[in-house]
């Protein structure tokens, strides 16, 4: 019995640690911050600063609500970056194969993320348009 308990809640504390397995890029936001400050950069391509394999990357704006991140990226991931009440950041989530698995918050003092109407980049659709402030 003792042995069950034992599988049981390693179970549980394993899956409750998934979560933690998506990565926070701070490396590729320095890319991105890197890119936005210079003056004559209105856009960039997403996949010439990632260096790791993705299918969809998703641009959430400021105050963007936990379900709507949740519906748009049509799988689980607890927002760790909080931007439901936060202005300061875009927060960009790097998906692979249905599942989250980076993340970067990206600051807005260079600017804003505009990924106009599309419901995801993808690796061949990958071009971000920065507002400047």
């Amino acid at each position: 019995m003792k042995k069950i308990i034992v599988i049981v809640l390693s179970f549980i504390m394993l899956m409750g640690c998934n979560q933690n397995r998506v990565h926070h890029n701070k490396e590729l936001e320095e890319s991105f911050h890197s890119v936005m400050q210079k003056e004559n950069i209105d856009q960039l391509k997403l996949n010439t600063l990632t260096d790791f394999t993705w299918d969809k990357a998703f641009i959430f704006t400021p105050y963007t609500p936990q379900e709507n991140i949740t519906k748009q990226l049509g799988a689980e991931f607890k927002d760790p970056s909080k931007i439901s009440s936060r202005d300061d950041i875009n927060l960009v989530v790097f998906m692979n194969n249905e599942k989250v698995i980076q993340y970067v918050e990206v600051g807005r003092k260079y600017g804003d993320l505009i990924a106009d109407d599309r419901n995801a980049l993808t690796p061949m659709d990958n071009i971000i348009e920065i507002k400047k402030q």
